[in-house]
């Protein structure tokens, strides 16, 4: 059974520029997500990372590290819930993210 060891996740926003405030907020509730399904769904230690932000149209990049690995079946289960979740949350606070990405590393 294959494991990625980091899980990065990427939100970008369409051309308009946000404030600094608005970027954290959005990295926050990103963040509050991702706890929320790898602790609910994995029972397992993790760690997550704020990334590099080196594009005005990339608004969160966080790595996750979780204990012990993800297997591919776990991601699978958890990528596509946690993306129509981290979609919903930012649409009902007025914010279309253009673009989720979620990609595994081992």
């Amino acid at each position: 059974m294959r494991m990625a060891d980091l899980l990065q996740i990427q939100v970008k926003h369409p051309g308009i520029a946000l404030t600094e405030k608005e970027q954290k907020l959005i990295a926050c509730l990103v963040q509050r997500i991702c706890v929320h399904h790898l602790h609910r769904r994995l029972g397992r230690r993790f760690r997550i990372r704020p990334a590099n932000v080196d594009s005005i149209h990339l608004v969160v990049h966080q790595t996750v590290a979780v204990e012990d690995g993800i297997s591919n079946e776990e991601l699978s289960d958890i990528v596509p819930d946690l993306v129509r979740d981290i979609r919903d949350t930012l649409a009902w606070c007025d914010v279309v993210a253009e673009d989720i990405v979620l990609v595994a590393k081992a």
